[in-house]
């Protein structure tokens, strides 16, 4: 969150649909739709030598 004005500073993914998942054994696992699946934090930018490389 950004400290001035409370922005996520960073990635945020959520299902757009219902998917069921087979897991081992046969087991399957229900992700509804609107359930967040990913997210990242931008912690710090800085300069770095190459593309793709982190600070």
């Amino acid at each position: 969150m950004s400290a001035q004005d409370h922005r996520f500073l960073g990635t945020y993914g959520e299902t757009a649909a219902d998917r069921t998942f087979a897991l081992p054994g046969g087991a399957t696992h229900k992700v509804r739709a609107g359930i967040p699946v990913a997210w990242t934090a931008h912690l710090t930018a800085r300069v770095v030598g190459r593309p793709g490389a982190h600070p």
